[in-house]
């Protein structure tokens, strides 16, 4: 669909890729509006132009086909992340796929005492910030992106879930 200049005349070319793409498989339409929101307000928190990103919302079995696929472990675990892009450079835009499992975030949520949409949100954003270029393999960048994973849940409205649930579970370090 094109939009008019200010005199009226139709755009020649649409753009080729749109901003900000965010599609969502395998959740019900609060859940994909959740998510989309909230990764469209990481986007611009962290001043992307360009994102493209698939979330799919995936059962146990699905999950742990697609782990010990993808990194030879046949467990469940919550979030995966893959970045499609052909090069590193964050600083335009990013395009990735975050496959999340529901029972995991169920799981995950009752252990720590809030909805399992809000842990969806946590692990979707968890995903974004790998794409973004964030890493959690040593204890000052585990600290610094959990920290971040906090700060937009609460400008998103939520509450903080990874300061609130420190000690409380074992599978806060996820397989990316």
């Amino acid at each position: 669909m094109s939009r008019p200049h200010n005199d009226g005349e139709p755009d020649s070319e649409p753009p080729s890729t749109p901003p900000i793409s965010i599609e969502v498989d395998g959740a019900d339409d609060d859940l994909t509006d959740a998510l989309c929101a909230g990764l469209s307000f990481a986007a611009a928190r962290h001043d992307l132009k360009q994102v493209s990103i698939e979330i799919a919302i995936v059962d146990e079995p699905q999950m742990c086909e697609f782990h010990d696929r993808w990194m030879n472990d046949p467990s469940p675990t919550d979030v995966l992340t893959f970045d499609l892009r052909d090069d590193d450079d964050t600083t335009v835009g990013i395009e990735g796929q975050i496959i999340i499992c529901e029972p995991v975030a169920r799981e995950q949520a009752q252990a720590r005492g809030h909805s399992w949409q809000d842990e969806v949100l946590l692990y979707a954003l968890h995903g974004f910030l790998h794409l973004a270029g964030y890493d959690d393999h040593d204890d000052a960048d585990f600290e610094r992106m959990h920290a971040e994973e906090d700060a937009m849940l609460i400008a998103l409205g939520k509450q903080p879930i990874f300061s609130a649930s420190k000690g409380k579970t074992d599978s806060d370090r996820s397989n990316e």
